[in-house]
């Protein structure tokens, strides 16, 4: 018996299908539309999306190295539980990361990409959040931003980690929906973390970067499992 996948699947454009699949994969898991136990089938999910087997086949691999699914042989993909708990290690490894590349990014000869971004947010904070386009924007600069750091930390390993888990943390925010007031916060935040960096201070930028983190994902977890939260804190690791 074939498995029926969400109905709201959406048919994938030609342009990086298996990141379009992931996206949608991951949202459907973060919306509870696909649960812990559910097997993920390539060639029912290739028919829902209306693409081949390799896109939906990519997807299920990256989805496997976020730690969301077990390729199990001769089974398929398997979804792994996903909760409270599974939502807490996400951000505390996330704050980890990023919290060391900043400290490693920080003295590294960047200032001149740091203060072009400093600009950027320092710009769209001073424009009405009703504007047309607005929230697009802040969105592109904390993509940018976050980038920027993962980039110039001068670690690829610790870049490419850094970058898995945006996407888990994109996917988790696209799920939520973007708020304009966390929005207003997150880019306050990235300018505090980019003062730091141009003032050399390593430990400053590493604190804040924590903060900003750990805000993200009580909101996260407050939307998500309003009557289970637990606490993100690095030292829950």
């Amino acid at each position: 018996m074939n498995r029926q996948y969400p109905s709201d699947f959406q048919m994938i454009e030609p342009v990086s299908l298996p990141y379009a699949v992931t996206d949608q994969l991951l949202a459907a898991i973060f919306h509870g539309k696909i649960v812990g136990g559910d097997r993920l089938v390539e060639t029912t999910l290739a028919k829902q999306f209306k693409v081949s087997r390799g896109p939906v086949r990519e997807a299920l691999h990256s989805l496997a190295g976020l730690g969301l699914v077990d390729i199990r042989p001769n089974r398929g993909a398997l979804v792994r539980p996903f909760g409270p708990e599974q939502l807490q290690q996400i951000y505390v490894v996330r704050s980890l990361l990023e919290m060391g590349a900043v400290r490693l990014a920080c003295g590294k000869p960047a200032t001149t990409k740091w203060q072009g971004l400093h600009q950027t947010i320092g710009t769209l904070l001073e424009q009405n959040t009703d504007s047309p386009g607005w929230s697009k924007r802040e969105i592109e600069s904390d993509e940018r931003f976050h980038a920027l750091i993962a980039a110039e930390c001068g670690n690829p390993r610790l870049r490419d980690e850094i970058n898995r888990y945006y996407t888990l943390v994109r996917a988790i925010r696209k799920a939520l929906g973007h708020q304009k007031q966390m929005q207003v916060e997150a880019a306050q935040e990235h300018l505090a973390i980019l003062d730091a960096l141009l003032q050399g201070d390593a430990d400053l930028a590493a604190d804040i970067v924590e903060q900003h983190i750990q805000r993200s994902a009580k909101a996260a977890m407050a939307s998500m499992f309003p009557t289970n939260p637990l606490p993100i804190k690095a030292n829950t690791l």
